[in-house]
C-alpha cells in the first residue's frame, strides 16, 4: 500500500525473534554473572561473539531475505544503512538490544543490553550522512544500570531514535552536550 521496495526496509530483531530453545541455562546464567559492566559487555560486542547471538539465527534469515538497502557497515550485532531522498543523505543503524533477550517479558526490565561499542561503530559508519536514525527495539530504560549511561550519551549522535517494544506511543526529547535527539517509542505496527 506504501509503494514502497525492499530497499527502503530496515529490520531490527525483537523479543518474539528469539529463540528459546537455542538458550543454554548455564551458558545464560554466565553471561547474566559476567556482563555487569561496561568493560565486559563491549568485550563481547568487540569480539563478535557468535555464542551469544544464536537465539536470533531466525532473524538473520529473515532480514537477508527482505532487507536489500545498500549496507554500509555489518557486523554481528548491528547494521547500518545510507539511503538518499530527495537530494538529503539519511543513516540508518539498526541496533541489536535483543541480543540478550530471553523472551521472558516484562521480567527482562533493566536487564536488556546494547553496548556503548554497537552505537560507537554505528556513529562511525553513518558520520558523512545528513540525517541520522537510530533504530533499536526496546527502550532506553529497558537497559542495565551502567548500559543505559554510556548509550544514553552516544545516541544525541543521531537525530531520532527509534524504538517499540512496550506497545504504547512516546515522545521525549534528549538534550546532551554533542547534540540533541528525539526518542520516539511507536506502538504496534
Amino acid at each position: 500500500k506504501l509503494h514502497l521496495d525492499y530497499s527502503s526496509v530496515f529490520m531490527i530483531p525483537g523479543n518474539h525473534e528469539v529463540d528459546i530453545t537455542k538458550i543454554d541455562k548455564f551458558t545464560e546464567i554466565g553471561l547474566m554473572s559476567q556482563l555487569t559492566d561496561c568493560a565486559s559487555i563491549n568485550d563481547v560486542i568487540q569480539g563478535q561473539d557468535q555464542s551469544v547471538l544464536g537465539r536470533l539465527s531466525y532473524f538473520e534469515e529473515i532480514q537477508q531475505k527482505y532487507s536489500t538497502a545498500p549496507v554500509v557497515y555489518s557486523d554481528a550485532f548491528c547494521r547500518c544503512y545510507r539511503k538518499d531522498i530527495g537530494g538529503i543523505s539519511f543513516g540508518f543503524a539498526c541496533l541489536n538490544s535483543s541480543w540478550r533477550s530471553s523472551g521472558a517479558g516484562s521480567e527482562e526490565r533493566g536487564r536488556m543490553i546494547l553496548g556503548a561499542r554497537q552505537v560507537e561503530q554505528a556513529i562511525h559508519a553513518l558520520e558523512d550522512v545528513k540525517i541520522k536514525l537510530c533504530l533499536l527495539h526496546h527502550p532506553l530504560d529497558w537497559l542495565i544500570e551502567c548500559d543505559k549511561y554510556e548509550v544514553e550519551k552516544l545516541l544525541c549522535h543521531f537525530d531520532f531514535i527509534l524504538n517499540g517494544h512496550i506497545h504504547t506511543l512516546d515522545v521525549k526529547n534528549i538534550i546532551a552536550y554533542h547534540g540533541q535527539s528525539i526518542v520516539s517509542t511507536s506502538g504496534r505496527f
